[in-house]
């Protein structure tokens, strides 16, 4: 007897299987979805002549995710540094190829 739960059975397709490579993550919502865009730098930073500093990137990938889920993502993803941490040391502020501070 079900207790209410659906079983998902989910595929991957091929062309996914891959991923996309991601350094930058914005975040935004409306109200009644949190939208987040992946970001892939692709050129290398030019600075112009009042030195503003600039560089080209695209979004590689946009997720919208109803606002009854954020939350657990949220969560999980908390959970999952937790997890990474344990098994890796901290991550720092710039990500495993930049510890933090604390690093003996």
């Amino acid at each position: 007897m079900s207790d209410g739960q659906v079983q998902l059975s989910v595929e991957l397709p091929a062309e996914l299987r891959g991923g996309v490579h991601a350094e930058i993550a914005a975040v935004w919502h409306t109200r009644d979805s949190f939208t987040i865009d992946f970001i892939s730098p692709f050129s290398p930073t030019t600075t112009d002549a009042e030195g503003q500093v600039t560089q080209q990137a695209q979004i590689v990938s946009r997720v919208r995710l109803p606002v009854s889920v954020i939350f657990k993502v949220a969560q999980a993803i908390s959970e999952n540094v937790a997890i990474y941490e344990q098994a890796y040391g901290a991550i720092g502020t710039g990500g495993p190829d930049h510890p933090s501070a604390e690093v003996d």
